[in-house]
């Protein structure tokens, strides 16, 4: 989930998780149905109906190359998109917001085919689905992803949320 553009030493020090952790990972990557499931047991979701979000969701799995290939040939993607509600354990998550996110709703998407998630207004929410996520053969050819993966799996594991 990143704002700007990363800078050369953020892609070196990419780079050298990827290098030192890529060796020991194996695919692991949860399902859209397992994202959902995590979702409605942890927080409180409700679903939003808009084709707005949706194709913007479509267009970015599209338009990234690592996403791209893993897209049905022949088939619309399916996209769902939820909102968290600021109650119950999703308070955590408003409390936490970055400031230019206060008193934005926090939204999440997945694609059913591909599994590709995305958040708006939760970085915290970001990084524990992307721990709980994993990654999958293709995820783990970019350092990119496994960088972050690695960064938010230590987050979460240090704090017992994430059960692998």
């Amino acid at each position: 989930m990143y704002e700007i553009p990363p800078t050369i030493e953020q892609i070196r020090e990419w780079k050298e998780i990827y290098k030192k952790y890529r060796p020991e990972l194996i695919p692991n990557k949860k399902t859209a149905k397992d994202l959902i499931f995590y979702l409605n047991m942890k927080y409180p979701i409700e679903e939003v109906e808009s084709e707005e979000m949706k194709q913007a969701i479509v267009d970015t799995i599209k338009a990234n190359r690592i996403y791209a290939k893993k897209c049905p040939m022949g088939r619309k993607l399916n996209v769902i998109v939820y909102r968290i509600p600021n109650q119950g354990e999703a308070a955590y998550l408003y409390e936490h917001q970055k400031r230019e996110w206060k008193d934005m709703p926090i939204m999440v998407g997945i694609e059913l085919e591909t599994a590709y998630m995305t958040v708006k207004g939760s970085t915290e929410l970001w990084e524990e689905l992307v721990a709980f996520q994993g990654l999958d053969q293709e995820d783990m050819k970019s350092y990119n992803l496994v960088a972050n993966y690695i960064k938010c799996l230590k987050k979460y594991n240090a704090d017992g949320d994430i059960l692998l």
